[in-house]
């Protein structure tokens, strides 16, 4: 369920604020990302899985999201719900660019 456990899709819109919103006052001090099999396309709902074959797990979340999304091959200095907490001096941009040298899957 998460920690949206009703109308979660009502903020798909504003998910970018709402990310950062729950960053700040959960305040998680640990997070595992399963990334052995992911869905390419347009998910959650359609897609094609793909094997990633990757376990990752940190204390800073910030970093985590960012080094996924450099194994996704995108640009985590791209990515806005990245950028709000980057903004609001949450995240540690000296790990996320030391993080950000993996090469994508």
């Amino acid at each position: 369920m998460g920690c949206l456990e009703v109308l979660r899709h009502n903020y798909h819109l504003c998910i970018d604020e709402v990310l950062s919103d729950i960053h700040k006052v959960l305040k998680p001090a640990f997070a595992v990302c399963d990334a052995t099999i992911a869905l390419e396309g347009f998910g959650p709902k359609t897609g094609r899985p793909r094997i990633v074959d990757r376990v990752l797990a940190s204390r800073d979340l910030v970093a985590l999201d960012s080094v996924m999304a450099r194994i996704m091959g995108f640009d985590p200095d791209q990515i806005r719900h990245l950028q709000i907490l980057t903004e609001d001096g949450i995240a540690r941009r000296k790990i996320i660019r030391w993080w950000a040298r993996i090469s994508p899957a």
